[in-house]
């Protein structure tokens, strides 16, 4: 293996800007000092496609337009990084990427991380698949598909311990690595949590999603403008309309039936680059997910929103938010498929502004010890220098200079 380690990134479905790829995984990749090839679809989600450098190179394909396109995308992938040379290890973020390079692996003398977002076999997640009673099959087989793969990788992550548990066992070493969100979300001053000078309560919803508790939401807070009417909830506009209906129409007639269209500030999705500066003018944060998927979510958001030194509104039936809260002192736990508890809680932080200012000053804290990407992505990053051969360079753990110094390294690579 070459002792400066080349990464080689091979997806068949995330954007050439991805929040968790991009920003995460392969920032953290250059600013360790390595080469990175990307190799995937030819698109961005927010059109800030990062520039190729002497250390970053793309590979882009057409990226699938159908559903079938989609099943096939892995012979363009494979296609694309046949020609790439002295890989030290593939990070694959897609199961049938991970298949790729499992093969591409063995002629390379290379390694396999496959990064797992969600359990792809359970029947929600396959739920937009029109294969009515296949359903039970298809999740079989999908199962199957996956421990295998899992066996062949010589690393599994994971965004979380609950995602991880279905294939730990068919994996030859796993690790967990939590979508906790970079340093620099911390920089600066942290959000001014209800301040005398501002007129009600600021709470951060998120994206709108009919299927993600944005219905809820918007009958707790029809429920909480009962008893304070200075109430406002900010929610980035993801509406998207499909075949079972559009989605935009059914939000429109539930936000005119509760009658809370001046609660709501419905804006633009935003860059993640953008995020820190919009929680920044907030009271708090919510995490509205329903039981289905909130059991085994740990999101993004909820690093944002202690990076932001936000108090957070979270499910409690959610195992990995509900533990991060609780044991951080940073929040309420609530039952969000119940809008009436989620209401109590709504009024309980506008009445309660000292205890929200305590709450958010305890998630800041706790993200900047413990809850960062820096700290999150360095066990990885060991591994990987491990397999190269190369000594370990020792870093400074959890310092807001050594975090500047990644984002610095990153943002030349963008701009080369």
């Amino acid at each position: 293996m070459p002792s400066t380690p080349h990464l080689c990134i091979l997806t068949t479905a995330h954007p050439a800007d991805d929040v968790r790829v991009y920003e995460k995984f392969c920032c953290s990749f250059l600013a360790a000092g390595w080469r990175v090839t990307w190799v995937g679809p030819d698109y961005d989600q927010f059109g800030k496609r990062p520039a190729t450098s002497h250390r970053l190179e793309f590979r882009l394909f057409e990226p699938p337009l159908r559903r079938i396109s989609r099943l096939l995308a892995y012979r363009r992938a494979r296609a694309m990084a046949l020609p790439v040379r002295g890989v030290s290890a593939y990070y694959c973020p897609d199961p049938d990427a991970a298949a790729v390079a499992a093969g591409l692996a063995r002629r390379a003398g290379a390694r396999v991380i496959m990064d797992i977002h969600e359990v792809y076999d359970r029947p929600r997640a396959m739920q937009h698949w029109p294969i009515g009673p296949l359903l039970p099959w298809a999740c079989r087989m999908v199962r199957a598909q996956m421990r295998r793969i899992c066996g062949r990788c010589d690393l599994v992550a994971a965004v979380s311990e609950s995602v991880l548990a279905p294939y730990r066992s068919h994996a030859r070493s796993a690790l967990i690595i939590r979508n906790c969100a970079p340093y620099r979300y911390a920089e600066g001053p942290p959000a001014d949590v209800c301040p005398a000078s501002r007129e009600g309560l600021v709470l951060m919803h998120g994206k709108a999603n009919l299927s993600r508790g944005t219905e809820n939401v918007l009958k707790a807070v029809r429920l909480a403008l009962a008893h304070r009417s200075d109430i406002r909830i900010v929610m980035f506009d993801t509406l998207e309309d499909s075949r079972r209906g559009s989605a935009r129409a059914d939000f429109d007639r539930i936000v005119f039936e509760l009658a809370v269209r001046d609660a709501i500030d419905l804006r633009p999705p935003a860059p993640a680059l953008e995020i820190p500066r919009i929680l920044r003018t907030c009271d708090a944060g919510l995490i509205a997910y329903d039981r289905g998927l909130g059991e085994g979510s740990l999101p993004n958001r909820l690093f944002e929103y202690m990076a932001a030194g936000l108090p957070i509104l979270a499910p409690v039936y959610s195992s990995e938010i509900a533990r991060i809260v609780t044991a951080e002192r940073c929040g309420i736990l609530v039952d969000f498929s119940d809008p009436a508890t989620v209401a109590k809680a709504i009024v309980y932080l506008r009445e309660h502004p000292e205890q929200c200012r305590a709450m958010g000053a305890r998630a800041r804290k706790a993200f900047e010890l413990r809850h960062n990407w820096e700290r999150e992505i360095e066990p990885l990053l060991d591994q990987i220098q491990r397999w190269s051969g190369t000594p370990q360079p020792s870093r400074t753990r959890r310092e807001p200079r050594a975090s500047k110094e990644k984002d610095l390294a990153c943002s030349r690579e963008k701009s080369s």
